[in-house]
């Protein structure tokens, strides 16, 4: 049974445009009907727009055209959404996902997994809309110029649209939809450019590995606290319209980012709250543009909004996005198939694994698991996973594996990567702490710059290795 309609009224494109009409339905009463009534307003063209519940898992579906949104409710009870009406799926994936229609969404890479991994829906002509931006693609900057640029909105009103929605009122996922729609059709000259997203193409272990990595991306996002205390000296600076910290932490810097900045203090005994943005930060130092006037007297510093993406996590999203736009071809690369669809018939290319093994070369006791996992590595197999909890040695397997490779063949090149600057760093002193000296140590700028007294610099291994008695005669061995 439908919910009663309602109408919104467009407040991000600056061109007036009449009200919009949605429609609601649950997705157990979803049927031929309801879709051929929304189909009859679509020319070819359709915005779809998504919102998340507990998970990360579906919660509601819009579609709009140039009149109309079809907004469908997913059930809130705990079961799989795919069997929850099949007859739905059904009817979405033969008159919208899998018709000729060309199908707009930002973020399409996380929708289309999505329409898998919780309903069971293939897709295709599906347009990424952030794809055509210049700017990374979970900016402010990109996010407005997906939409045709700054001269056809309301920029603030467009921003809040899409940022701190925990959780997203029906009406703003209906207006989600249209957005998309009217942005598919001011851009149509860039988006014909643009791959287009063909679930139907992958065979079923494959997008479920796509469907899995996006997801867990989500999650991890999700996970990230939406708000942060910054510590910083006591000795900041006002001048004008704009402070100058220092921030006394790594962790919880102040960084240059599109997050919001407030400043909390008191004003005539009273609390008081100002917004701003940082502008500069160079390395500790940062700058902040205040909205309003300094509170009085002592001051704390608080970053509101989730972290935006690191290096790694932006390459991951780019990746996936090029593989599920059939542009990359990560899927077939050994390394990739070996770890995350090893199932697959697997050929190495010739020659990679030629003189593989070699014996353990360590200055230290290692246990027998130990033993084993540094054998592995050592061996001809091409990938091997090791995994166990804190304080089992992984670090000392890592330091024993390159001990070993390099004694056999010095001529050998050795790459170690981690997910974080800290892990880089105490590999970094592992290897140190049994004089293995010759390598270099690559961590992000802002980690390693104006951060001398932490342990990843030149000077904190130097001082380490004093403090452990070694031999630091070798110490230009050590190369930032």
């Amino acid at each position: 049974m439908l919910d009663p309609p309602f109408s919104i009224v467009q407040n991000i494109f600056k061109a007036p445009h009449s009200p919009i009409l949605v429609t609601t339905c649950p997705w157990v009463g979803l049927n031929r009907n309801i879709l051929c009534d929304f189909l009859d307003t679509a020319d070819g063209t359709i915005g779809v727009a998504p919102a998340y519940g507990q998970n990360c898992v579906l919660s509601a579906l819009a579609f709009a055209s140039t009149s109309k949104v079809l907004l469908v409710r997913m059930p809130k009870w705990e079961v799989k959404l795919k069997t929850a009406n099949t007859q739905g799926g059904e009817l979405l994936e033969e008159f919208i996902f899998c018709a000729s229609s060309q199908k707009f969404a930002f973020q399409m890479d996380v929708l289309s997994t999505s329409l898998f991994i919780d309903l069971g829906l293939r897709l295709c002509g599906g347009v990424d809309l952030l794809s055509v931006a210049t700017d990374a693609r979970h900016s402010r900057a990109a996010i407005l110029d997906s939409m045709g640029g700054v001269g056809y909105l309301n920029a603030r009103n467009a921003i809040s649209l899409f940022e701190g929605t925990e959780e997203i009122k029906p009406t703003d996922v209906a207006l989600q939809a249209w957005v998309a729609w009217r942005a598919a059709t001011l851009g149509a000259q860039r988006l014909i450019m643009q791959p287009r997203i063909d679930t139907i193409i992958f065979a079923e272990p494959r997008l479920s590995v796509l469907a899995k990595i996006v997801r867990d991306a989500c999650r991890l996002d999700a996970l990230k606290p939406t708000w942060v205390r910054n510590e910083i000296a006591n000795d900041y600076d006002h001048n004008g319209g704009e402070l100058h910290v220092l921030s006394t932490r790594f962790k919880n810097r102040v960084r240059l980012t599109d997050q919001r900045i407030e400043i909390h203090g008191m004003d005539q005994g009273r609390p008081i709250t100002v917004s701003g943005n940082a502008k500069r930060v160079d390395g500790r130092s940062a700058h902040i543009e205040l909205q309003s006037n300094l509170p009085s007297g002592k001051i704390e510093v608080t970053t509101v909004g989730r972290e935006p993406p690191n290096g790694a996590e932006r390459q991951r999203t780019e990746i996936t996005l090029k593989a599920l736009q059939a542009t990359s071809p990560i899927l077939d690369r050994p390394f990739f198939r070996a770890i995350w669809l090893p199932h697959e018939p697997l050929v190495w290319p010739a020659g990679l694994l030629s003189g593989r093994t070699a014996p353990i070369h360590f200055p230290r006791q290692l246990n027998e698991s130990q033993k084993t996992a540094v054998e592995a590595i050592l061996s001809s197999t091409p990938v091997n996973i090791i995994h166990g909890p804190p304080g089992t040695g992984k670090t000392t397997v890592i330091a024993a594996a390159v001990t070993s490779l390099r004694a056999s063949a010095s001529h050998r090149t050795v790459w170690l990567v981690a997910q974080s600057n800290v892990a880089v760093k105490n590999i970094a002193e592992k290897l140190a702490s049994v004089n293995f000296l010759d390598f270099k140590l690559l961590v992000s700028i802002d980690f390693h710059y104006d951060w001398c007294d932490h342990p990843v610099s030149f000077i904190g291994l130097y001082r380490y290795m004093l403090s452990q008695g070694m031999n630091t005669s070798t110490r230009k061995s050590i190369r930032i």
